[in-house]
C-alpha cells in the first residue's frame, strides 16, 4: 500500500470513531489499530511524513466539500472505494 491508502485507513478509523462509536468501546482499540498500521507502513517503506501529507490533502478536500445531509459513513465508504481501488504506485511518482 502507498501513503495515500494508509492515510485513508487512519482517517476512516477516526470518522468511524466520531460518527458511529461502538457501544462500550474507548479509544484503546483505535490506538492499537493505528499503531499496527504505522508499523506496517514503516515496513512497507512509507514514512510518517508521507502519511501526514496525504492526511492533509484529505483534510483540504473535505473542507472544500459542500455540507449536505449525506450520512458521513456513506460518504466515507464512497471515498474508501475510490482510494483503495487506486493502483499502488510509488509516492515519489517515479513508476517504471
Amino acid at each position: 500500500m502507498n501513503a495515500r491508502k494508509y492515510a485513508w485507513k487512519f482517517l476512516h478509523a477516526e470518522i468511524r470513531r466520531r460518527v458511529a462509536p461502538d457501544e462500550g468501546q474507548d479509544l484503546h482499540p483505535q490506538i492499537e489499530t493505528q499503531g499496527l498500521l504505522m508499523k506496517q507502513a514503516r515496513e512497507d517503506g512509507v514514512t510518517d511524513w508521507d502519511i501526514l501529507f496525504e492526511l492533509a490533502q484529505f483534510g483540504a478536500t473535505y473542507a472544500l466539500m459542500p455540507r449536505t445531509a449525506n450520512d458521513p459513513l456513506a460518504v466515507a465508504k464512497k471515498i474508501e472505494d475510490r482510494v483503495m481501488s487506486e493502483p499502488d504506485e510509488d509516492d515519489d511518482g517515479d513508476d517504471q
